[in-house]
């Protein structure tokens, strides 16, 4: 996640404003020239934590509900469900870890566009456990 934070920072510019950025090295540049390294790296650590939060809740999810269509299809373990079933219960456990990731990514895209908004200067909050309670 802390790898991929300077590309995703430079996606979420471009779509937030197209007129604005318009190229991938021009947003990087005008990033690193208006916020330093820093904001580069701005939403790090909500990524770090929407990754965690997501692959525990998918994996935690996909266990329980694969258990659960065990009992629905009347087999005895996992490897004995058809791939559809399989496939459903993939599904289900996306759509649970979309509960985790949603917030955990208005955070990050907030804590990315905030110097562009001029969020900084009307004192919303720059950390994100601040951010997550200002939502």
């Amino acid at each position: 996640a802390v790898v991929s934070t300077q590309s995703t920072g430079t996606k979420v510019k471009m779509q937030t404003f197209p007129e604005q950025y318009s190229k991938i090295w021009h947003t990087l540049r005008s990033t690193a020239q208006a916020e330093g390294i820093r904001g580069l790296y701005a939403g790090s650590f909500p990524a770090v934590l929407a990754n965690v939060g997501e692959s525990a809740t998918a994996f935690l999810a996909y266990g329980r509900i694969s258990i659960g269509m065990q009992y629905i299809t009347g087999k005895s373990s996992h490897q004995e469900l058809s791939l559809f079933s399989q496939a459903i219960c993939g599904a289900l456990s996306g759509c649970c870890a979309s509960f985790v990731l949603t917030p955990t990514e208005l955070v990050k895209c907030r804590l990315q566009t905030q110097h562009l908004t001029g969020s900084v200067k009307s004192g919303v909050p720059t950390t994100p456990f601040a951010m997550m309670v200002h939502i």
